[in-house]
Parts: C-alpha cells; sequence; structure tokens
C-alpha cells in the first residue's frame, strides 16, 4: 500500500503595509514553503485574526512556487495571521 504525505501546517502573517492595490481591492502576496500551483491546501484566519479577517474579506486568491495570493476588500487595521495546512 501506498501512504499519502503526512499533512503540515504553518502561518503566514499579512502586514497591514504588505497589502497593494488590485482591481477594486487590496492584494499581498506571501511566502510558504513546499507549495506550488498544484498542491492542496486549506487557508483560514487564525483564531486571534478571524474577526478582521472577515471584515475585510481576506481568502486565497491564488497559488504558485512557494507562494500564496491573498485578496481583500479593506485594509485590516492590524496584521492578520492565516493558517495553512498543505494536505498529504
Amino acid at each position: 500500500d501506498t501512504k499519502a504525505n503526512k499533512s503540515t501546517g504553518s502561518s503566514v502573517q499579512l502586514t497591514v503595509a504588505g497589502w497593494t492595490v488590485s482591481g477594486e481591492g487590496y492584494q499581498q502576496i506571501v511566502t510558504v514553503a513546499q507549495i506550488d500551483a498544484n498542491t492542496n491546501i486549506v487557508v483560514s484566519p487564525s483564531p486571534n485574526s478571524f474577526d478582521a479577517a472577515v471584515e475585510a474579506q481576506i481568502r486565497p486568491t491564488a497559488q504558485g512556487q512557494n507562494q500564496i495570493t491573498f485578496y481583500a476588500t479593506a485594509i485590516p487595521e492590524q496584521s492578520v495571521y492565516m493558517n495553512i495546512i498543505r494536505l498529504g
């Protein structure tokens, strides 16, 4: 039998200064090791950042080699931490 790799997790910080204008909102690209366009991931705000992430409507919109792009409709007033799980 072949077993899947173990899932691994990490956290990234989306800083207030890191947002740039993108269309009608804002985007921020962060570095995440071991991610590419085909990596299955689950992304959610950390518990302490949940309210700020929801208010700014922060969500991942793209992923590439060692990076994830996040989009927001507003710039949050504080840094937001997002948890990322790479599925095995």
